[in-house]
Protein backbone atom coordinates (compact mmCIF):
# COMPACT_ATOMS: atom_id res chain seq x y z
CA UNK A 1 0.00 0.00 0.00
CA UNK A 2 2.89 2.36 0.81
CA UNK A 3 4.35 1.73 -2.65
CA UNK A 4 1.03 2.64 -4.31
CA UNK A 5 0.75 5.72 -2.14
CA UNK A 6 4.18 6.92 -3.21
CA UNK A 7 3.47 6.08 -6.86
CA UNK A 8 0.16 7.94 -6.92
CA UNK A 9 1.66 10.89 -5.08
CA UNK A 10 4.41 11.18 -7.68
CA UNK A 11 2.13 10.50 -10.66
CA UNK A 12 -1.45 11.67 -9.80
CA UNK A 13 -2.71 11.01 -13.34
CA UNK A 14 -1.88 7.34 -12.87
CA UNK A 15 -4.34 7.27 -9.98
CA UNK A 16 -6.96 8.91 -12.20
CA UNK A 17 -6.71 6.37 -15.01
CA UNK A 18 -6.37 3.45 -12.58
CA UNK A 19 -9.62 4.57 -10.95
CA UNK A 20 -11.42 4.63 -14.31
CA UNK A 21 -10.07 1.24 -15.40
CA UNK A 22 -10.77 -0.54 -12.10
CA UNK A 23 -14.13 1.20 -11.76
CA UNK A 24 -15.40 -0.04 -15.10
CA UNK A 25 -14.03 -3.51 -14.35
CA UNK A 26 -15.92 -3.65 -11.05
CA UNK A 27 -18.98 -2.15 -12.73
CA UNK A 28 -19.20 -5.15 -15.09
CA UNK A 29 -19.48 -7.64 -12.22
CA UNK A 30 -22.97 -9.15 -12.35
CA UNK A 31 -24.72 -10.46 -9.24
CA UNK A 32 -27.92 -12.13 -10.36
CA UNK A 33 -29.63 -9.50 -12.51
CA UNK A 34 -27.93 -6.59 -10.73
CA UNK A 35 -25.02 -4.78 -12.37
CA UNK A 36 -23.34 -1.88 -10.60
CA UNK A 37 -22.35 -0.09 -13.80
CA UNK A 38 -19.23 1.78 -14.82
CA UNK A 39 -20.14 5.11 -13.22
CA UNK A 40 -20.98 3.71 -9.79
CA UNK A 41 -17.99 1.36 -9.90
CA UNK A 42 -15.65 4.24 -10.72
CA UNK A 43 -17.08 6.30 -7.86
CA UNK A 44 -16.48 3.51 -5.34
CA UNK A 45 -12.92 2.93 -6.52
CA UNK A 46 -12.35 6.67 -6.47
CA UNK A 47 -13.39 6.84 -2.83
CA UNK A 48 -10.91 4.07 -1.94
CA UNK A 49 -7.99 5.51 -3.91
CA UNK A 50 -8.86 8.97 -2.66
CA UNK A 51 -7.96 7.85 0.86
CA UNK A 52 -4.32 7.89 -0.26
CA UNK A 53 -4.49 11.69 -0.33
CA UNK A 54 -3.87 11.91 -4.09
CA UNK A 55 -3.66 15.53 -5.27
CA UNK A 56 -4.96 16.20 -8.79
CA UNK A 57 -3.94 19.47 -10.41
CA UNK A 58 -6.83 22.00 -10.22
CA UNK A 59 -6.37 22.78 -13.91
CA UNK A 60 -7.02 19.15 -14.84
CA UNK A 61 -10.12 19.12 -12.64
CA UNK A 62 -11.42 22.25 -14.36
CA UNK A 63 -10.76 20.84 -17.85
CA UNK A 64 -12.50 17.51 -17.19
CA UNK A 65 -15.43 19.25 -15.51
CA UNK A 66 -15.79 21.60 -18.48
CA UNK A 67 -15.72 18.63 -20.86
CA UNK A 68 -18.38 16.89 -18.79
CA UNK A 69 -20.67 19.93 -18.79
CA UNK A 70 -20.14 20.39 -22.54
CA UNK A 71 -20.97 16.74 -23.25
CA UNK A 72 -24.14 16.89 -21.15
CA UNK A 73 -25.28 20.10 -22.82
CA UNK A 74 -24.38 18.86 -26.30
CA UNK A 75 -26.40 15.67 -25.78
CA UNK A 76 -29.34 17.02 -23.82
CA UNK A 77 -29.74 20.54 -25.21
CA UNK A 78 -31.28 19.76 -28.62
CA UNK A 79 -33.52 17.08 -27.10
CA UNK A 80 -34.73 19.51 -24.42
CA UNK A 81 -35.77 22.24 -26.85
CA UNK A 82 -37.18 19.72 -29.32
CA UNK A 83 -39.46 18.28 -26.60
CA UNK A 84 -40.48 21.70 -25.26
CA UNK A 85 -44.21 21.85 -26.02
CA UNK A 86 -47.56 21.70 -24.26
CA UNK A 87 -47.47 17.92 -24.01
CA UNK A 88 -44.23 18.11 -22.02
CA UNK A 89 -45.71 20.33 -19.27
CA UNK A 90 -46.38 17.30 -17.06
CA UNK A 91 -42.76 16.18 -17.34
CA UNK A 92 -41.51 19.71 -16.66
CA UNK A 93 -43.73 20.00 -13.61
CA UNK A 94 -42.58 16.60 -12.35
CA UNK A 95 -38.95 17.68 -12.77
CA UNK A 96 -39.60 20.90 -10.87
CA UNK A 97 -41.31 19.06 -8.00
CA UNK A 98 -38.45 16.54 -7.91
CA UNK A 99 -35.82 19.27 -7.68
CA UNK A 100 -37.64 21.17 -4.93
CA UNK A 101 -38.31 17.96 -2.96
CA UNK A 102 -34.69 16.84 -3.31
CA UNK A 103 -33.39 20.22 -2.15
CA UNK A 104 -35.74 20.22 0.83
CA UNK A 105 -34.62 16.71 1.84
CA UNK A 106 -30.95 17.73 1.63
CA UNK A 107 -31.49 20.85 3.76
CA UNK A 108 -33.42 18.90 6.39
CA UNK A 109 -30.85 16.08 6.49
CA UNK A 110 -27.95 18.55 6.74
CA UNK A 111 -29.63 20.33 9.65
CA UNK A 112 -30.69 17.16 11.51
CA UNK A 113 -27.38 15.27 11.12
CA UNK A 114 -25.10 18.30 11.28
CA UNK A 115 -23.55 17.83 7.84
CA UNK A 116 -21.13 20.43 6.54
CA UNK A 117 -21.76 22.17 3.25
CA UNK A 118 -19.53 19.84 1.29
CA UNK A 119 -21.21 16.67 2.52
CA UNK A 120 -24.65 18.24 1.98
CA UNK A 121 -23.75 19.09 -1.61
CA UNK A 122 -22.45 15.54 -2.12
CA UNK A 123 -25.72 14.21 -0.73
CA UNK A 124 -27.65 16.30 -3.26
CA UNK A 125 -25.37 15.27 -6.15
CA UNK A 126 -25.53 11.55 -5.36
CA UNK A 127 -29.14 11.36 -4.24
CA UNK A 128 -30.34 13.17 -7.35
CA UNK A 129 -27.60 11.56 -9.53
CA UNK A 130 -26.61 15.01 -10.77
CA UNK A 131 -22.85 14.97 -11.31
CA UNK A 132 -22.79 18.65 -12.32
CA UNK A 133 -23.39 19.58 -8.66
CA UNK A 134 -19.89 18.32 -7.77
CA UNK A 135 -18.02 20.93 -9.77
CA UNK A 136 -20.51 23.69 -8.97
CA UNK A 137 -20.37 22.96 -5.23
CA UNK A 138 -16.57 22.70 -5.23
CA UNK A 139 -16.26 26.07 -6.94
CA UNK A 140 -18.80 27.66 -4.57
CA UNK A 141 -16.97 26.32 -1.49
CA UNK A 142 -13.69 27.78 -2.76
CA UNK A 143 -15.36 31.21 -2.88
CA UNK A 144 -16.54 31.15 0.75
CA UNK A 145 -13.27 32.60 2.02
CA UNK A 146 -12.60 29.75 4.46
CA UNK A 147 -9.17 28.46 5.43
CA UNK A 148 -7.43 26.17 2.94
CA UNK A 149 -7.73 23.11 5.22
CA UNK A 150 -11.47 23.56 5.77
CA UNK A 151 -12.04 24.27 2.07
CA UNK A 152 -10.13 21.13 1.13
CA UNK A 153 -12.09 19.02 3.63
CA UNK A 154 -15.43 20.28 2.35
CA UNK A 155 -14.48 19.74 -1.28
CA UNK A 156 -13.39 16.20 -0.44
CA UNK A 157 -16.67 15.59 1.37
CA UNK A 158 -18.55 16.58 -1.79
CA UNK A 159 -16.96 13.67 -3.68
CA UNK A 160 -17.38 11.26 -0.74
CA UNK A 161 -21.05 12.12 -0.26
CA UNK A 162 -21.67 11.81 -3.98
CA UNK A 163 -19.96 8.43 -4.28
CA UNK A 164 -21.84 6.96 -1.32
CA UNK A 165 -25.26 8.33 -2.24
CA UNK A 166 -25.04 7.76 -6.00
CA UNK A 167 -25.71 4.04 -5.68
CA UNK A 168 -28.81 4.65 -3.57
CA UNK A 169 -29.86 7.50 -5.85
CA UNK A 170 -29.75 5.11 -8.81
CA UNK A 171 -31.12 2.03 -7.07
CA UNK A 172 -33.88 3.83 -5.15
CA UNK A 173 -35.99 4.92 -8.14
CA UNK A 174 -35.63 1.46 -9.65
CA UNK A 175 -36.99 -0.17 -6.50
CA UNK A 176 -39.79 2.37 -6.17
CA UNK A 177 -40.87 2.16 -9.82
CA UNK A 178 -40.53 -1.61 -10.31
CA UNK A 179 -41.64 -2.85 -6.90
CA UNK A 180 -43.02 -0.34 -4.39
CA UNK A 181 -45.46 1.67 -6.53
CA UNK A 182 -46.78 -1.38 -8.44
CA UNK A 183 -47.38 -3.12 -5.11
CA UNK A 184 -49.21 -0.13 -3.60
CA UNK A 185 -51.17 0.77 -6.75
CA UNK A 186 -51.69 -2.88 -7.76
CA UNK A 187 -50.19 -2.33 -11.22
CA UNK A 188 -48.94 -4.95 -13.64
CA UNK A 189 -45.87 -3.16 -15.02
CA UNK A 190 -45.44 -5.48 -18.00
CA UNK A 191 -49.04 -5.14 -19.14
CA UNK A 192 -48.99 -1.37 -18.65
CA UNK A 193 -45.77 -1.14 -20.65
CA UNK A 194 -47.30 -3.18 -23.49
CA UNK A 195 -50.39 -0.96 -23.52
CA UNK A 196 -48.27 2.19 -23.65
CA UNK A 197 -46.05 0.77 -26.39
CA UNK A 198 -49.12 -0.13 -28.44
CA UNK A 199 -50.61 3.34 -27.97
CA UNK A 200 -47.37 5.12 -28.89
CA UNK A 201 -46.82 2.95 -31.96
CA UNK A 202 -50.26 3.76 -33.35
CA UNK A 203 -51.50 0.20 -32.91
CA UNK A 204 -48.64 -1.39 -34.84
CA UNK A 205 -47.08 -4.49 -33.37
CA UNK A 206 -43.80 -3.98 -31.52
CA UNK A 207 -40.94 -6.04 -32.88
CA UNK A 208 -38.91 -8.26 -30.58
CA UNK A 209 -35.10 -8.03 -30.43
CA UNK A 210 -33.62 -9.52 -33.58
CA UNK A 211 -36.80 -8.92 -35.61
CA UNK A 212 -37.24 -6.36 -38.40
CA UNK A 213 -39.91 -5.37 -40.89
CA UNK A 214 -39.10 -7.00 -44.22
CA UNK A 215 -41.52 -4.72 -46.07
CA UNK A 216 -39.58 -1.50 -46.53
CA UNK A 217 -40.53 1.47 -48.72
CA UNK A 218 -37.19 1.35 -50.56
CA UNK A 219 -35.67 -1.56 -52.50
CA UNK A 220 -32.68 -2.23 -54.77
CA UNK A 221 -32.95 -4.51 -57.78
CA UNK A 222 -30.81 -5.38 -60.80
CA UNK A 223 -32.08 -5.21 -64.41
CA UNK A 224 -30.41 -6.33 -67.64
CA UNK A 225 -30.71 -3.83 -70.47
CA UNK A 226 -32.65 -5.50 -73.29
CA UNK A 227 -32.23 -4.74 -76.97
CA UNK A 228 -35.68 -3.18 -77.15
CA UNK A 229 -35.13 -1.08 -73.99
CA UNK A 230 -35.66 2.64 -74.35
CA UNK A 231 -32.80 3.17 -71.89
CA UNK A 232 -30.19 2.16 -74.47
CA UNK A 233 -27.97 5.12 -75.30
CA UNK A 234 -29.12 7.15 -72.29
CA UNK A 235 -26.99 8.42 -69.42
CA UNK A 236 -27.55 7.35 -65.81
CA UNK A 237 -28.88 10.83 -65.00
CA UNK A 238 -31.40 10.62 -67.84
CA UNK A 239 -32.61 7.26 -66.53
CA UNK A 240 -32.96 8.80 -63.03
CA UNK A 241 -35.07 11.56 -64.51
CA UNK A 242 -37.29 9.05 -66.30
CA UNK A 243 -37.78 6.88 -63.20
CA UNK A 244 -38.57 9.96 -61.01
CA UNK A 245 -38.35 8.08 -57.68
CA UNK A 246 -35.53 5.74 -58.69
CA UNK A 247 -31.78 6.08 -59.10
CA UNK A 248 -29.12 4.13 -60.99
CA UNK A 249 -26.57 3.04 -58.38
CA UNK A 250 -24.20 0.88 -60.42
CA UNK A 251 -23.59 -0.27 -63.98
CA UNK A 252 -22.06 -3.73 -64.31
CA UNK A 253 -20.46 -4.49 -67.69
CA UNK A 254 -18.18 -7.34 -68.80
CA UNK A 255 -17.56 -8.54 -65.27
CA UNK A 256 -16.76 -5.20 -63.66
CA UNK A 257 -18.45 -2.10 -62.30
CA UNK A 258 -18.20 0.81 -64.72
CA UNK A 259 -17.94 4.37 -63.46
CA UNK A 260 -20.79 6.64 -64.57
CA UNK A 261 -18.40 9.22 -65.97
CA UNK A 262 -16.45 6.53 -67.78
CA UNK A 263 -19.36 4.78 -69.44
CA UNK A 264 -21.32 7.81 -70.57
CA UNK A 265 -24.16 5.87 -72.21
CA UNK A 266 -25.93 2.66 -71.18
CA UNK A 267 -25.40 -0.27 -73.54
CA UNK A 268 -27.33 -3.45 -74.38
CA UNK A 269 -26.49 -6.26 -71.93
CA UNK A 270 -25.49 -3.98 -69.07
CA UNK A 271 -26.67 -5.02 -65.61
CA UNK A 272 -27.98 -1.93 -63.84
CA UNK A 273 -28.62 -1.71 -60.09
CA UNK A 274 -31.56 0.58 -59.40
CA UNK A 275 -32.65 1.82 -55.97
CA UNK A 276 -36.07 3.35 -55.58
CA UNK A 277 -39.51 3.18 -54.08
CA UNK A 278 -41.42 -0.05 -54.50
CA UNK A 279 -44.00 1.46 -56.85
CA UNK A 280 -41.18 2.43 -59.25
CA UNK A 281 -39.83 -1.09 -59.61
CA UNK A 282 -42.81 -2.26 -61.66
CA UNK A 283 -42.26 0.41 -64.30
CA UNK A 284 -38.47 -0.03 -64.21
CA UNK A 285 -38.70 -3.53 -65.65
CA UNK A 286 -40.62 -2.33 -68.69
CA UNK A 287 -38.29 0.61 -69.18
CA UNK A 288 -34.95 -1.17 -68.68
CA UNK A 289 -35.39 -4.89 -69.21
CA UNK A 290 -35.88 -8.14 -67.26
CA UNK A 291 -34.89 -8.37 -63.60
CA UNK A 292 -31.85 -10.58 -62.97
CA UNK A 293 -29.89 -11.90 -60.00
CA UNK A 294 -27.24 -9.46 -58.80
CA UNK A 295 -23.61 -10.42 -59.59
CA UNK A 296 -21.72 -11.77 -56.59
CA UNK A 297 -19.14 -8.98 -56.59
CA UNK A 298 -21.66 -6.14 -56.96
CA UNK A 299 -22.44 -4.20 -53.75
CA UNK A 300 -24.66 -1.17 -53.14
CA UNK A 301 -24.36 0.47 -49.71
CA UNK A 302 -27.40 2.24 -48.22
CA UNK A 303 -27.40 4.63 -45.27
CA UNK A 304 -30.46 5.67 -43.24
CA UNK A 305 -30.38 9.18 -41.78
CA UNK A 306 -32.80 11.50 -39.97
CA UNK A 307 -32.49 14.97 -41.49
CA UNK A 308 -33.23 18.22 -39.63
CA UNK A 309 -34.39 20.96 -42.00
CA UNK A 310 -32.31 24.13 -41.56
CA UNK A 311 -32.70 25.74 -45.00
CA UNK A 312 -35.22 28.55 -44.49
CA UNK A 313 -35.98 28.61 -48.21
CA UNK A 314 -37.57 25.16 -47.91
CA UNK A 315 -39.72 25.80 -44.81
CA UNK A 316 -43.50 25.52 -45.08
CA UNK A 317 -43.15 23.15 -48.03
CA UNK A 318 -44.20 19.53 -48.23
CA UNK A 319 -41.70 16.75 -48.86
CA UNK A 320 -43.28 16.09 -52.24
CA UNK A 321 -42.94 19.74 -53.25
CA UNK A 322 -39.27 19.81 -52.21
CA UNK A 323 -38.74 16.60 -54.19
CA UNK A 324 -40.20 18.16 -57.34
CA UNK A 325 -38.22 21.42 -57.02
CA UNK A 326 -34.79 19.86 -56.37
CA UNK A 327 -33.01 18.87 -59.56
CA UNK A 328 -32.32 15.22 -60.38
CA UNK A 329 -28.55 15.50 -59.96
CA UNK A 330 -28.89 16.83 -56.40
CA UNK A 331 -31.40 14.23 -55.21
CA UNK A 332 -29.66 11.29 -56.92
CA UNK A 333 -29.92 8.24 -54.67
CA UNK A 334 -31.72 10.15 -51.89
CA UNK A 335 -35.25 9.22 -50.89
CA UNK A 336 -37.23 10.99 -48.16
CA UNK A 337 -40.45 9.93 -46.45
CA UNK A 338 -42.35 10.41 -43.22
CA UNK A 339 -43.03 13.37 -40.94
CA UNK A 340 -39.53 13.21 -39.45
CA UNK A 341 -38.00 13.05 -42.95
CA UNK A 342 -36.07 9.83 -42.74
CA UNK A 343 -33.52 9.97 -45.54
CA UNK A 344 -32.07 6.93 -47.27
CA UNK A 345 -28.95 7.65 -49.31
CA UNK A 346 -27.19 5.09 -51.44
CA UNK A 347 -23.53 4.91 -52.38
CA UNK A 348 -22.20 2.69 -55.14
Amino acid sequence: MEILNQLFTKEPLLALFATIALGYLIGKIKIGSFVLGGVAGTLLVGVVIGQMNVQIDPGIKAIFFALFIYAVGFQGGPQFFHALNRRSLNQLMSSFVMCVTGLACVLVAARVFGLDRGMAAGLAAGGLTQSAIIGTAGDAIARLGLSSSITKTMQTNVAVGYAVCYIFGSLGPIIVVTWFLPMVMKWDIRQEALKLAKAMSGGRAELEPGQFNALGPIDTRVYRIAQASTAVGKTALAIDNALVDGAVEAIYRNGRVVDFAETGLVQIGDDIAVTGKINVMGTAAGFLGPEVVAPDDLAVVLENREIILTNRALTSRGIGQMHDEINVATRHGVFAWGATCHCLASFS
